[in-house]
């Protein structure tokens, strides 16, 4: 049975019970099984830069010797999860992933640098935060909404 399905009969067993807000259980329905695939683009964090979308839970991005840099926007809503991870690296680029802020909140800016790594990412209503700020191995700092690691 597919994931959908089963929220459905969950959502409808919850409203059932005449369970309150059972359209917010927690679950972003638009990013269960959701992915996308990219190739980063020219410029840090300007036009030349890959927007990633915030409607998938997954972005792989692959680099080349010039190009590497995606941009996320500020979330959603609050809770929001985001995985990038630099599927491949054609070249000596790493991934630069540049998080934007929501209203009064700080940017983040990441680095990928080993391929088949990545960054998990949540947001808190205002900023883009590193779920492991110290994510080990392939991943450069993280830098402005997230504390740093200490």
């Amino acid at each position: 049975m597919a994931v959908s399905q089963n929220i459905a009969r969950l959502r409808a067993l919850l409203q059932g019970l005449a369970v309150d807000n059972v359209k917010s259980m927690g679950l972003q329905l638009m990013q269960i099984e959701s992915s996308e695939s990219v190739n980063g683009g020219g410029g840090v964090g300007d036009v030349d830069s890959t927007d990633l979308s915030l409607t998938t839970l997954i972005s792989k991005v692959v680099t080349t010797a010039n190009s590497g840099s995606v941009t996320l926007a500020a979330g959603s809503t609050t809770g929001q999860l985001k995985y990038v991870i630099l599927s491949a690296s054609a070249g000596s680029m790493p991934l630069i992933l540049s998080c934007s802020a929501g209203v009064g909140g700080n940017s983040l800016t990441a680095s990928v640098n080993v391929p088949r790594t990545g960054v998990g990412l949540i947001y808190d209503g205002k900023d883009w935060n590193l779920l492991n700020p110290n994510s080990g191995s392939g991943v450069v700092g993280g830098t402005g909404g997230v504390a740093s690691p200490s």
